[in-house]
């Protein structure tokens, strides 16, 4: 798997008609907010949770839904962006994470 096709994102469950929220994941050093600028998303930050032992983080956040088609364009670049900093475990971390926390939520 490619780090185009890496799954960084769960969307949540929200009961709004014009936001969608998401749990992505990204580093302390929140490498995703210039890929949000380029793409001209404004990404309402909610939570973010270090990650214990890890570089990563998981976000917590909320976009409008007229912009979540770009909004997911650009956590795709973010998965390519992870590489290219030096993050090569960022695919298989943020995968299993992205797994674990869909389990979860089935199970609840």
């Amino acid at each position: 798997m490619n780090a185009v096709d890496s799954k960084n994102y769960l969307k949540l469950d929200n009961f709004s008609l014009f936001k969608v929220w998401y749990a992505f994941i990204d580093t302390k050093d929140h490498l995703a907010d210039q890929l949000f600028i380029r793409h001209k998303v404004r990404v309402y930050f909610i939570e973010d949770y270090q990650y214990p032992d890890a570089d990563y983080q998981v976000i917590i956040c909320k976009v409008k839904r007229k912009d979540e088609k770009e909004f997911l364009v650009a956590l795709r670049e973010l998965a390519a962006k992870m590489l290219l900093c030096g993050h090569g475990d960022y695919e298989v971390f943020s995968e299993l994470l992205i797994e674990k926390l869909e389990k979860e939520a089935v199970e609840e």
